[in-house]
C-alpha cells in the first residue's frame, strides 16, 4: 500500500508538469506557425465565432497529448485504489487537473495570440513559464499569508489529503512530508472561511477560482482575436480583474491578522 501510494503521488505530479507544459508548448507553437504562414488572418475572416475557433484549437491541437493522458488513466486509478485512496478523492483530483488544464491552455492561447511577434521562441518561453510556475506553486509551503494565492493555482495542493493516514509521515511531496503539508492546509483560511478544513471545500474553491480566471481570459481572447491592435481588456474588464485579484489575495492575507 505504501508503494502504491508513492506511485500515485509521483504519477500525479509528473502528470501535472508534463500535461500542462507540453500542452502549452503545442498550442502556442500552433498559433505561431499559423501566424508565420499567414493562415491566421484567413481564420479571422471565418464566419465561425471566436469561441468556436479557439475551442477547436483547444480540443484538436493537443489531441495526441490527450490520448497519451487517457492511456495513463488506468494506471492512475489502479495505483490510487491499490493505495486505498477513496475513488471520490481520486476523481476530485482529476477534476482539479482538468480545470487547471483548461485555465493554463486558455492562457497559452492568449499568450500565443498577443506575442506572435516573438516567432518560434514564444512556444519555448510559454512552456518554460508554465513548468517553472507549476514547480513553484506545487512546492511552495503554505505560509498563511497573501502569497498563498499561488498555491491555489496548483492541483498538487490537494495531494496531502489523498495520502492514507498511516503513510503521511513517510511520503514526501517535493521537500515536505504529506503530514506537514496537510497540517498547514487544515489551518488554511480565506476571509476566515476554513477552506482547508475539508478537501471537498478546497476542491470547490479551487475549481471556482479556475473557472473565474478562465472566463476572464476568454473575454480577452474574443476581444483581441478580431482586432490585433486593441488592448487585452476594456476599462470595465480591467476593473473586474483588479477586484477579483484583490479579493482573492486579501482573503488569504487576513490570516496574518487573527
Amino acid at each position: 500500500q505504501l508503494w502504491w501510494s508513492e506511485v500515485f503521488i509521483v504519477l500525479s505530479i509528473v502528470s501535472i508538469l508534463a500535461l500542462l507544459t507540453v500542452g502549452t508548448y503545442m498550442l502556442i507553437g500552433d498559433l505561431s506557425k499559423e501566424e508565420r504562414n499567414g493562415t491566421l488572418n484567413f481564420i479571422r475572416l471565418s464566419p465561425q465565432s471566436t469561441q468556436n475557433i479557439f475551442l477547436g484549437k483547444l480540443l484538436g491541437v493537443p489531441i495526441l497529448l490527450y490520448i497519451a493522458t487517457a492511456a495513463i488513466i488506468p494506471l492512475h486509478l489502479w495505483s490510487g485504489l491499490s493505495a486505498q485512496i477513496p475513488l471520490p478523492l481520486i476523481l476530485g483530483f482529476d477534476l482539479l487537473l482538468i480545470s487547471s488544464g483548461i485555465f493554463v491552455f486558455s492562457s497559452a492561447l492568449l499568450f500565443g495570440l498577443v506575442n506572435s511577434w516573438m516567432g518560434g521562441f514564444q512556444s519555448w518561453l510559454g512552456g518554460g513559464i508554465v513548468f517553472a510556475s507549476m514547480m513553484l506553486f506545487s512546492s511552495k509551503e503554505i505560509e498563511l499569508d497573501g502569497f498563498d494565492i499561488l498555491n491555489i493555482f496548483s492541483p498538487a495542493t490537494i495531494l496531502p489529503y489523498l495520502v492514507p493516514d498511516a503513510f503521511r509521515k513517510h511520503i514526501y511531496i517535493f521537500d515536505w512530508t504529506a503530514a506537514d503539508r496537510l497540517s498547514d492546509l487544515q489551518n488554511w483560511e480565506w476571509f476566515y472561511f476554513p477552506i482547508g478544513a475539508s478537501v471537498v471545500a478546497l476542491i470547490i474553491f479551487a475549481v471556482f477560482n479556475y473557472c473565474l480566471w478562465t472566463a476572464l481570459i476568454w473575454q480577452s481572447l474574443k476581444r483581441c482575436f478580431r482586432d490585433r491592435n486593441t488592448t487585452l481588456l476594456s476599462k470595465r474588464q480591467s476593473y473586474i480583474v483588479t477586484a477579483c485579484f484583490t479579493a482573492l489575495s486579501m482573503g488569504f492575507a487576513l490570516q496574518n491578522f487573527k
